[in-house]
């Protein structure tokens, strides 16, 4: 379970990270 939940806090993170660069992307534009 504690291996799963830092698995999913990990792509979360990941996820969000690439959100982030993908909005300064589009605003740097």
């Amino acid at each position: 379970f504690a291996r799963n939940a830092l698995n999913y806090q990990a792509s979360l993170s990941f996820l969000n990270g690439k959100i982030k660069s993908m909005l300064t992307a589009l605003k740097g534009e």
